[in-house]
């Protein structure tokens, strides 16, 4: 048989958790079997369009929803009414239900495969007097209408996105998990780029400056850990909305030398093997990549205690906290637990970084290993 052509959604110009999501699994597709073109409803060029571009792919770009509303409609309208010759499917990769044009127009105009896949277990987007909760809720129930299959990178983000009661199957956020391993020489060569001198302790995160990501907490937390280590830095990969006021907050604590903000990375493989702890107060999660990411890199990693434990590959590494606790607990019990007095010992000397293991194994184990993961989806797609 011929390569199935599928439309995918969800890209956006800010490489974050999804578009991993989508890289991991298109880059490990066969494209004899499986290719894609992508949807976007950005102006500016989507994370990775040049490597998908090299793969084949087209970039659709049509107006936005809420800059271009009449010229939105107008434009997918169009679009959606030759799209049922062109594509044998649509690959739709969503953060909530509160818009499912992609899957209505989809249905309407014949496209013959149409998915949905949840990445969130909760919704803090903008809702005005509660339509967007309540638009949620409404799709929630008319989704078997247009959707024929559903996925969801874990139980909780399938039950939160489809309901209690819905058939969902779950397809873990899976890695290349040898390209997460620790290597002592990749650790030595980002600190030397990054500045930070030998024996420096580091914590660290990766993550989109949203809210989602609770970036004002994460901050908060390092300034109570700057305090007990003077000495220590903080690597923050990632870009967003709220940069502007994290760099205010920073400067007004005087931690412009030890808190660095990198902006967007397109492959933040490489920063693990930097820090020395992991920490990641997220509000809610769907299934986090980069908390799977930071485990087989065998970092320890600090996260909110409603984060699904399907996410628990490395348990010794694992360390659940509430948010109710505020900063400066969270800072104490890091501290405690590998600080550079702490009995889990920092890494940061080379003979400690030496002893960080080699965990791809379990990470695979776990259910997130890609090829796998990329096997039994191309499957689907190709044939049904």
């Amino acid at each position: 048989m011929p390569a199935k052509r599928y439309l995918m959604t969800g890209m956006t110009p800010n490489p974050g958790g999804v578009e991993a999501y989508i890289m991991n699994l298109v880059r490990h597709i066969d494209p004899d079997k499986v290719r894609f073109d992508y949807l976007s409803n950005f102006e500016e060029p989507i994370a990775y369009e040049q490597e998908l571009r090299a793969m084949g792919a087209d970039i659709i770009r049509l107006p936005g929803r809420r800059k271009h509303p009449i010229g939105h409609q107008t434009a997918y309208r169009k679009f959606f009414k030759k799209a049922g010759e062109r594509y044998d499917g649509i690959y739709c990769n969503l953060l909530s239900l509160a818009n499912i044009d992609d899957l209505i127009y989809a249905k309407k105009n014949h496209i013959k495969r149409i998915i949905a896949h949840a990445h969130n277990s909760n919704d803090t987007g903008w809702d005005f007097m509660g339509i967007r909760k309540h638009l949620h809720q409404t799709h929630q129930k008319e989704l078997n209408q247009y959707a024929e299959k559903l996925f969801a990178c874990s139980d909780l983000a399938g039950r939160f996105m489809f309901g209690e009661n819905t058939d969902f199957a779950v397809i873990h956020n899976a890695i290349d998990a040898e390209r997460f391993c620790f290597s002592l020489e990749k650790r030595k060569k980002i600190r030397e780029q990054l500045r930070i001198p030998p024996g420096t302790q580091v914590y660290g995160t990766i993550g989109r400056l949203e809210e989602q990501k609770n970036p004002g907490f994460i901050l908060d937390i390092f300034r109570y850990l700057h305090e007990k280590e003077t000495e220590c830095r903080f690597i923050h990969v990632g870009d967003g909305s709220l940069r502007g006021e994290l760099e205010k907050k920073i400067r007004e604590y005087g931690l412009e030398k030890a808190y660095l903000i990198t902006g967007a990375v397109s492959d933040t493989s490489d920063y693990y093997q930097a820090m020395d702890a992991f920490i990641f107060p997220s509000l809610y999660e769907g299934l986090p990549v980069a908390l799977i990411e930071a485990q087989t890199a065998d970092l320890p990693c600090f996260l909110t205690d409603t984060i699904s434990d399907e996410t628990k590959i490395v348990d010794a590494n694992y360390h659940k906290i509430p948010l109710s606790g505020g900063a400066q607990t969270w800072a104490e019990k890091i501290l405690e637990t590998c600080g550079s007095d702490g009995k889990h010992k920092a890494h940061n000397a080379p003979e400690a970084a030496a002893e960080r293991r080699d965990v791809s194994g379990r990470v695979k184990a776990a259910g997130y290993d890609i090829a796998q993961m990329a096997k039994q989806v191309e499957e689907y797609l190709y044939y049904g």
